[in-house]
């Protein structure tokens, strides 16, 4: 996954695990793509003090995903969804429908397993 892409799902799910600073600065550079130049303009200070205060926030959010994982399962679980609904959309009553109707079930047994169900 593309660097920018994993840190804004990492933020979605762990932002409130930054300080309020943090936030604002991970924001900066996931949502509106600035870059480490530009918030040190905007916000008056050295680009190597963004940089700083970027790094330690990214590896907080590493961290965190480390340890619980949500981003990682989360995925997971929309991948085995999507690949589900294709082949539930395969489904007919025709006799012929078993393989699509199969597969089906064993995406969501899938789901299941990573949800610990």
């Amino acid at each position: 996954m593309e660097h920018r892409m994993e840190m804004t799902w990492l933020l979605d799910f762990y932002g409130p695990m930054l300080s309020l600073r943090q936030r604002e600065l991970m924001t900066m550079v996931c949502d509106e793509d600035m870059s480490l130049s530009e918030i040190a303009l905007q916000e008056g200070v050295t680009r190597q003090a963004v940089h700083d205060a970027v790094s330690k926030a990214q590896l907080k959010l590493n961290r965190a995903e480390a340890d619980l994982g949500l981003v990682k399962r989360y995925l997971a679980l929309r991948r085995a969804a999507v690949e589900c609904l294709y082949h539930l959309r395969r489904v007919t009553p025709e006799p012929d429908s078993k393989e699509a109707y199969e597969a089906a079930i064993a995406k969501l047994i899938e789901i299941q397993h990573i949800e610990g169900v």
